[in-house]
């Protein structure tokens, strides 16, 4: 939902200026409908929105970063239900689901929202969460060691060390991402 005008550049979007965009064209790119729900909610509804297929590549990947955050939720992240009240508060707020988002960002970050609370907020915004899978990457003890030392490393922003243990991970099969959530690794 957007009540707003949806804009392209400086121009109103309208089937009248031949200028629209249609869910047919979305699908026909190979972009998820779920990313441009994404890409809309990240806008008040009564404020205008520009679309740019630039801002519809940063709402996916905002999307898959929040998918990943959300498969990969600690089972033991507490969930804390002054977090469910700040995202009630945004929503109760003319349906303010910028604000929402920004809350659900930041609490997940922090780990004080767990799975439940997560599956109850994509409720209201209808993104699809509660279909995403937890990740699941066996990682040896050896290997989980090296991460925490180089999570520490980076910390205290020993740079050298941190890379001397990326190498040393490296060399027993996993490869180490640093992303704006933490070290991602993979294999």
């Amino acid at each position: 939902m957007h009540g707003e005008f949806l804009l392209t550049g400086s121009e109103k979007m309208a089937k009248s200026e031949g200028n629209f965009l249609r869910m047919q064209t979305l699908l026909d790119k190979h972009i998820d409908p779920l990313a441009y729900r994404y890409f809309l909610l990240q806008t008040h509804y009564r404020k205008q929105l520009t679309f740019s297929w630039e801002a519809l590549d940063g709402a996916t990947a905002g999307l898959e970063r929040l998918k990943r955050l959300v498969a990969n939720i600690p089972d033991h992240a507490p969930g804390d239900p002054h977090v469910r009240e700040e995202f009630l508060k945004a929503i109760d707020d003319d349906l303010n689901t910028p604000e929402a988002l920004a809350v659900f960002w930041t609490e997940l970050k922090n780990n004080r929202i767990d799975r439940d609370m997560a599956i109850e907020f994509d409720k209201i915004l209808g993104l699809k969460l509660h279909e995403v899978k937890k990740e699941t990457l066996e990682i040896p003890e050896e290997v989980q060691t090296l991460l925490d030392e180089r999570k520490t490393a980076r910390d205290e922003k020993n740079w050298s060390e941190s890379d001397r243990l990326r190498d040393e991970i490296a060399e027993l099969g996993f490869v180490v991402k640093d992303t704006g959530e933490g070290q991602e690794v993979s294999q």
